[in-house]
Protein backbone atom coordinates (compact mmCIF):
# COMPACT_ATOMS: atom_id res chain seq x y z
CA UNK A 1 0.00 0.00 0.00
CA UNK A 2 0.95 3.29 -0.75
CA UNK A 3 1.99 5.69 1.90
CA UNK A 4 2.34 9.57 1.67
CA UNK A 5 3.69 11.41 4.90
CA UNK A 6 3.47 15.65 4.88
CA UNK A 7 5.78 17.49 6.95
CA UNK A 8 5.22 21.70 7.72
CA UNK A 9 7.02 24.24 9.72
CA UNK A 10 5.65 26.67 12.58
CA UNK A 11 3.89 29.04 9.44
CA UNK A 12 1.97 25.93 8.38
CA UNK A 13 3.94 25.70 5.15
CA UNK A 14 4.71 22.53 3.45
CA UNK A 15 8.49 21.18 3.71
CA UNK A 16 9.02 17.94 3.25
CA UNK A 17 6.85 15.20 1.85
CA UNK A 18 7.96 11.69 2.05
CA UNK A 19 6.21 8.55 -0.44
CA UNK A 20 6.54 5.24 -0.75
CA UNK A 21 5.40 1.46 0.05
CA UNK A 22 5.42 2.29 3.91
CA UNK A 23 6.87 5.03 5.61
CA UNK A 24 10.42 2.93 6.47
CA UNK A 25 10.88 2.25 2.74
CA UNK A 26 10.81 5.91 1.15
CA UNK A 27 10.53 5.89 -2.63
CA UNK A 28 10.33 9.75 -3.09
CA UNK A 29 11.22 12.60 -0.74
CA UNK A 30 10.85 16.08 -1.51
CA UNK A 31 12.14 19.02 0.73
CA UNK A 32 10.54 22.78 -0.10
CA UNK A 33 12.92 25.51 0.81
CA UNK A 34 11.06 28.75 1.26
CA UNK A 35 12.70 32.56 1.23
CA UNK A 36 11.70 34.76 3.96
CA UNK A 37 8.67 36.60 2.15
CA UNK A 38 7.18 33.22 2.09
CA UNK A 39 7.98 32.27 -1.74
CA UNK A 40 9.37 29.02 -2.94
CA UNK A 41 13.10 29.39 -3.63
CA UNK A 42 14.59 25.80 -4.17
CA UNK A 43 12.79 21.93 -4.41
CA UNK A 44 14.67 19.13 -3.94
CA UNK A 45 13.70 15.75 -4.80
CA UNK A 46 15.18 12.26 -3.96
CA UNK A 47 13.90 9.62 -5.53
CA UNK A 48 14.53 5.81 -6.52
CA UNK A 49 15.95 5.08 -9.85
CA UNK A 50 12.53 5.07 -12.31
CA UNK A 51 13.27 5.99 -15.52
CA UNK A 52 16.01 3.68 -17.75
CA UNK A 53 18.31 6.86 -18.29
CA UNK A 54 18.75 7.75 -14.79
CA UNK A 55 22.09 5.66 -14.43
CA UNK A 56 24.22 8.35 -12.80
CA UNK A 57 23.56 6.09 -9.37
CA UNK A 58 21.57 2.97 -9.84
CA UNK A 59 20.17 3.49 -6.32
CA UNK A 60 18.63 7.23 -6.07
CA UNK A 61 18.62 10.13 -8.30
CA UNK A 62 18.73 13.95 -6.62
CA UNK A 63 16.61 16.94 -8.75
CA UNK A 64 17.71 20.02 -7.10
CA UNK A 65 15.66 23.08 -8.50
CA UNK A 66 15.97 26.94 -7.63
CA UNK A 67 13.41 29.64 -8.22
CA UNK A 68 13.61 32.67 -8.59
CA UNK A 69 11.25 36.33 -8.20
CA UNK A 70 11.24 39.93 -9.14
CA UNK A 71 10.25 42.91 -6.83
CA UNK A 72 6.74 42.44 -7.35
CA UNK A 73 6.36 38.62 -6.55
CA UNK A 74 6.84 37.45 -9.85
CA UNK A 75 8.10 34.18 -10.49
CA UNK A 76 11.36 34.97 -12.55
CA UNK A 77 13.51 31.70 -12.85
CA UNK A 78 11.70 28.39 -12.70
CA UNK A 79 13.19 25.21 -12.08
CA UNK A 80 17.15 26.80 -12.12
CA UNK A 81 20.43 25.82 -11.28
CA UNK A 82 23.27 26.92 -8.38
CA UNK A 83 25.82 27.54 -10.36
CA UNK A 84 28.97 28.70 -8.79
CA UNK A 85 26.98 30.43 -5.64
CA UNK A 86 24.63 32.04 -8.67
CA UNK A 87 20.80 30.89 -9.05
CA UNK A 88 20.65 30.48 -13.10
CA UNK A 89 18.80 28.58 -16.12
CA UNK A 90 21.40 26.31 -15.81
CA UNK A 91 20.41 23.24 -18.19
CA UNK A 92 17.11 22.60 -16.81
CA UNK A 93 15.52 25.97 -16.19
CA UNK A 94 13.22 28.71 -17.17
CA UNK A 95 12.97 32.32 -17.44
CA UNK A 96 10.40 34.80 -17.83
CA UNK A 97 10.12 38.44 -18.61
CA UNK A 98 7.34 40.72 -18.32
CA UNK A 99 6.71 44.37 -19.21
CA UNK A 100 5.28 47.05 -17.60
CA UNK A 101 1.93 46.15 -17.34
CA UNK A 102 2.81 42.79 -16.37
CA UNK A 103 2.26 40.73 -19.22
CA UNK A 104 4.95 38.53 -20.03
CA UNK A 105 6.83 39.07 -23.16
CA UNK A 106 9.34 36.13 -23.18
CA UNK A 107 10.11 32.72 -21.74
CA UNK A 108 13.66 30.99 -22.26
CA UNK A 109 13.96 27.50 -21.62
CA UNK A 110 17.20 25.84 -21.23
CA UNK A 111 17.92 22.32 -21.85
CA UNK A 112 20.64 20.02 -22.36
CA UNK A 113 21.30 18.59 -26.32
CA UNK A 114 23.30 15.11 -24.91
CA UNK A 115 25.89 15.92 -27.04
CA UNK A 116 27.55 18.12 -24.05
CA UNK A 117 25.89 20.85 -24.58
CA UNK A 118 23.21 23.60 -23.28
CA UNK A 119 20.89 25.02 -26.16
CA UNK A 120 18.05 27.46 -25.58
CA UNK A 121 14.60 27.94 -26.41
CA UNK A 122 13.31 31.33 -26.79
CA UNK A 123 9.59 32.71 -27.50
CA UNK A 124 8.39 36.62 -27.56
CA UNK A 125 5.01 38.10 -27.51
CA UNK A 126 3.48 40.70 -28.18
CA UNK A 127 -0.09 42.33 -27.31
CA UNK A 128 -2.63 45.02 -28.14
CA UNK A 129 -3.49 47.78 -26.30
CA UNK A 130 -6.16 45.93 -24.88
CA UNK A 131 -3.89 43.32 -23.40
CA UNK A 132 -4.99 40.72 -25.57
CA UNK A 133 -1.99 38.92 -27.13
CA UNK A 134 -1.36 39.80 -30.94
CA UNK A 135 1.21 37.13 -31.87
CA UNK A 136 3.76 35.03 -30.81
CA UNK A 137 7.60 34.08 -32.14
CA UNK A 138 9.78 31.16 -31.72
CA UNK A 139 13.69 30.79 -32.19
CA UNK A 140 16.59 28.46 -30.71
CA UNK A 141 20.44 28.80 -30.13
CA UNK A 142 23.12 27.00 -31.36
CA UNK A 143 24.57 25.35 -28.36
CA UNK A 144 27.28 26.52 -25.57
CA UNK A 145 29.13 25.31 -22.55
CA UNK A 146 27.59 25.42 -19.59
CA UNK A 147 28.42 28.46 -17.65
CA UNK A 148 29.49 30.22 -20.94
CA UNK A 149 27.85 33.18 -22.84
CA UNK A 150 25.01 32.00 -23.91
CA UNK A 151 24.04 32.91 -28.17
CA UNK A 152 22.20 35.69 -28.83
CA UNK A 153 19.18 35.70 -30.56
CA UNK A 154 18.38 38.44 -33.03
CA UNK A 155 15.39 39.02 -35.19
CA UNK A 156 16.27 37.13 -38.07
CA UNK A 157 16.15 34.52 -35.86
CA UNK A 158 12.94 34.07 -34.81
CA UNK A 159 9.85 32.46 -36.70
CA UNK A 160 6.08 32.96 -36.01
CA UNK A 161 4.53 30.92 -34.30
CA UNK A 162 0.82 32.50 -34.12
CA UNK A 163 -1.47 35.44 -35.29
CA UNK A 164 -4.54 36.68 -33.57
CA UNK A 165 -6.58 38.98 -35.56
CA UNK A 166 -8.92 41.05 -33.30
CA UNK A 167 -11.71 43.35 -34.25
CA UNK A 168 -12.49 46.73 -32.56
CA UNK A 169 -14.91 45.25 -29.80
CA UNK A 170 -11.55 42.98 -29.08
CA UNK A 171 -13.12 39.48 -30.44
CA UNK A 172 -11.07 37.21 -32.37
CA UNK A 173 -11.55 37.14 -35.60
CA UNK A 174 -8.47 35.00 -37.19
CA UNK A 175 -6.35 32.50 -35.40
CA UNK A 176 -3.35 31.45 -37.58
CA UNK A 177 -0.47 29.51 -36.13
CA UNK A 178 2.95 28.30 -37.59
CA UNK A 179 5.33 25.23 -37.53
CA UNK A 180 8.72 25.72 -37.26
CA UNK A 181 9.18 25.81 -40.63
CA UNK A 182 7.24 28.89 -41.13
CA UNK A 183 4.28 26.50 -42.52
CA UNK A 184 0.85 27.36 -41.95
CA UNK A 185 -0.33 24.68 -39.83
CA UNK A 186 -3.92 26.00 -38.52
CA UNK A 187 -6.34 28.88 -39.64
CA UNK A 188 -9.73 29.34 -38.26
CA UNK A 189 -12.11 32.65 -38.73
CA UNK A 190 -14.79 33.13 -36.61
CA UNK A 191 -17.66 35.85 -37.55
CA UNK A 192 -20.00 37.04 -34.38
CA UNK A 193 -24.13 37.99 -33.59
CA UNK A 194 -24.75 41.35 -32.61
CA UNK A 195 -24.95 40.38 -29.14
CA UNK A 196 -21.50 38.86 -29.72
CA UNK A 197 -22.08 35.10 -29.90
CA UNK A 198 -20.15 32.63 -32.27
CA UNK A 199 -22.28 32.71 -35.20
CA UNK A 200 -19.85 30.80 -37.82
CA UNK A 201 -16.44 28.84 -37.61
CA UNK A 202 -14.56 28.47 -40.61
CA UNK A 203 -10.95 26.96 -41.17
CA UNK A 204 -8.50 24.16 -41.47
CA UNK A 205 -5.62 21.96 -39.38
CA UNK A 206 -2.82 20.74 -41.48
CA UNK A 207 -2.35 16.74 -40.74
CA UNK A 208 0.93 14.78 -40.20
CA UNK A 209 0.49 13.78 -44.02
CA UNK A 210 -0.05 17.13 -45.32
CA UNK A 211 -3.09 16.54 -45.91
CA UNK A 212 -6.07 19.90 -45.14
CA UNK A 213 -8.57 18.78 -42.78
CA UNK A 214 -10.82 21.95 -43.55
CA UNK A 215 -13.99 22.16 -41.18
CA UNK A 216 -17.44 24.90 -40.95
CA UNK A 217 -19.53 25.35 -38.39
CA UNK A 218 -22.69 27.19 -37.68
CA UNK A 219 -24.58 28.52 -34.48
CA UNK A 220 -27.88 28.90 -34.20
CA UNK A 221 -28.98 30.06 -31.10
CA UNK A 222 -32.73 29.23 -29.98
CA UNK A 223 -34.85 30.25 -27.10
CA UNK A 224 -31.47 29.65 -25.13
CA UNK A 225 -30.34 26.76 -26.66
CA UNK A 226 -27.10 26.11 -28.67
CA UNK A 227 -27.35 24.30 -32.44
CA UNK A 228 -24.35 23.54 -34.44
CA UNK A 229 -24.30 22.13 -37.91
CA UNK A 230 -20.76 21.26 -38.68
CA UNK A 231 -18.96 19.93 -41.99
CA UNK A 232 -15.70 18.71 -42.55
CA UNK A 233 -13.89 18.12 -45.30
CA UNK A 234 -10.23 16.04 -45.76
CA UNK A 235 -8.04 17.74 -48.88
CA UNK A 236 -5.57 14.74 -49.03
CA UNK A 237 -1.52 16.49 -50.16
CA UNK A 238 -0.82 17.39 -53.59
CA UNK A 239 -4.31 17.44 -54.33
CA UNK A 240 -5.50 20.77 -56.42
CA UNK A 241 -8.67 22.30 -55.77
CA UNK A 242 -10.64 24.48 -58.02
CA UNK A 243 -12.75 27.55 -57.32
CA UNK A 244 -16.29 26.70 -57.25
CA UNK A 245 -15.99 23.04 -57.47
CA UNK A 246 -16.26 20.16 -55.45
CA UNK A 247 -13.91 18.19 -56.33
CA UNK A 248 -13.07 18.69 -60.13
CA UNK A 249 -13.33 21.38 -62.97
CA UNK A 250 -16.50 21.58 -64.83
CA UNK A 251 -16.94 20.40 -68.07
CA UNK A 252 -18.27 22.64 -70.35
CA UNK A 253 -21.97 21.26 -71.34
CA UNK A 254 -21.55 19.27 -68.56
CA UNK A 255 -22.31 19.10 -64.98
CA UNK A 256 -20.01 18.58 -62.02
CA UNK A 257 -20.87 14.65 -62.08
CA UNK A 258 -19.88 14.45 -65.81
CA UNK A 259 -23.08 14.39 -66.89
CA UNK A 260 -25.65 16.21 -69.71
CA UNK A 261 -27.77 18.20 -67.27
CA UNK A 262 -31.44 17.28 -67.52
CA UNK A 263 -33.62 18.66 -69.84
CA UNK A 264 -37.07 19.21 -68.60
CA UNK A 265 -40.39 18.97 -71.21
CA UNK A 266 -41.44 22.54 -72.84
Amino acid sequence: MQETAGYYDAAGRLTAVLQGIGVDNKTFFTQYFYSEDGSVRRVKVTHDQIAPSETSNPGQVTEDYWYDYDAMGRMTLSQGQLINGYVARGATGTSIEYDAAGQRTSVITSRADGNGLIRDHKENYDYYASGYLRSSAAADSAGYVLGTTPPQLNDPDFHRMSVIERDALSRVRTNTEYNASGVNVFQHSYTYTNDGQVLTDTGFTLQSDGARLSSSTSYDYRRGLLYRRPQTARQPPGCRRFPGARSRPPVPGLGHSGRPPRRWPG
